[in-house]
């Protein structure tokens, strides 16, 4: 987080940024110490948070990994995509089994296809929530920082996207972690 403070390049939308993650941080502290998350758990958080703060530190809208692509004939950055889609993938493992230490799952089939709903769920709602939070944040601005921090970059359907990535990736993890988990089942 400090390193992304370092020389960003619109500090104000750094700071939006990073007002989620400095509330998430005890939070997931507070979970990691009541359940012990796994080394899996604990990577996909790190990961997703480091991606977060490289995009706060640069801004979505302007990723240095995709800026070129605009001269290929895309018309935004998709920096922005490519968190929301990390953001499913990688944040339900840590929701799933905070949800399976909370339900404290049997071996019922039914329970264990409840969590992996519920953790979609949660991502679904959590990346609702957080479109609705720019959304907010770009209307109440008074510095062009709101239409930055929103990211829509000219889409009508940005948050439509957004949410549909997240979605995505999370249905993605928790189909392959549920495949995993029949296979191991089997053997």
């Amino acid at each position: 987080m400090i390193l992304s403070g370092i020389g960003p390049r619109y500090r104000v939308l750094w700071a939006a940024e990073l007002v989620l993650v400095v509330a998430a941080l005890p939070v997931i502290v507070w979970a990691h110490r009541r359940w012990r998350f796994s080394n899996l758990a604990a990577i996909t958080t790190c990961v997703f948070l480091l991606l977060h703060l490289a995009g706060a530190h640069f801004g979505y809208n302007e990723f240095p990994l995709f800026a070129d692509w605009r001269e290929w004939g895309w018309s935004r950055n998709h920096y922005d995509r490519v968190a929301h889609l990390a953001y499913g993938l990688l944040i339900v493992v840590p929701v799933h089994e905070v949800l399976r230490h909370v339900l404290a799952p049997g071996d019922s089939l039914r329970l264990r296809l409840l969590i992996r709903y519920l953790a979609v769920s949660e991502i679904m709602g959590t990346s609702m929530i957080y479109e609705l939070i720019e959304w907010v944040y770009a209307v109440s601005s008074s510095t062009d920082a709101g239409p930055m921090f929103l990211g829509a970059q000219g889409d009508a359907w940005d948050a439509h996207k957004d949410m549909a990535l997240a979605t995505g990736g999370a249905v993605f993890t928790m189909t392959a972690g549920g495949l995993r988990e029949r296979h191991n089942r089997a053997r």
